[in-house]
């Protein structure tokens, strides 16, 4: 969002090997408006993803706690950690792969990530989880709708799908 000025607040981290939208504010006066609608979980945010394996249905939700154990992060189910829930849609499916739009209702780290994997469909390059090897990480910030927190005005941020993922995949 614009503003005048050296400043610059970082909003919407991602993943290193994520890529996409990230969301940066450069008017202090908005900062703490739009850091609320992050916190209020009014920020639609959209991802997508190539994931190994298939989902045995077209949507899906998963609810599962996000903690840190030794030292990683690590889905539990109740107990300790922090709430995390994600929609996730099958957007297409082929052999062995499939694209996946994840919708994070919750903003944990690696939480889309987690959540797949938890799901026995890890993230597609992401080896730390237990996806199978790719020139990277198979995972994309579609996109973030909010309402500006100056204008009112209904705001869309979108980054288009990397190229060599439309190669891969036919988009």
């Amino acid at each position: 969002f614009s503003g005048s000025g050296d400043y610059l607040a970082l909003h919407h981290r991602l993943d290193q090997g994520t890529s996409g939208v990230i969301l940066l504010c450069r008017d202090r006066r908005l900062n703490a408006r739009l850091a609320r609608l992050f916190r209020e979980r009014r920020i639609e945010k959209n991802y997508i993803a190539l994931v190994c394996g298939s989902p045995p249905e077209d949507q899906w939700v998963v609810d599962l706690r996000i903690t840190r154990l030794k030292g990683r992060y690590a889905c539990t189910s109740g107990g300790p950690g922090k709430e995390a829930v994600t929609e996730f849609t099958c957007l297409d499916r082929a052999d062995e792969v499939a694209l996946v739009r994840a919708r994070p209702l919750t903003g944990r780290t690696h939480q889309i990530r987690l959540h797949l994997a938890s799901c026995g469909m890890p993230v597609l390059g992401d080896r730390r989880y237990g996806g199978k090897s790719a020139e990277r990480l198979m995972l994309h910030a579609e996109g973030l709708s909010l309402v500006h927190p100056g204008t009112g005005e209904a705001v869309r941020i979108e980054a288009p799908v990397p190229r060599e993922w439309r190669e891969r995949v036919g988009l």
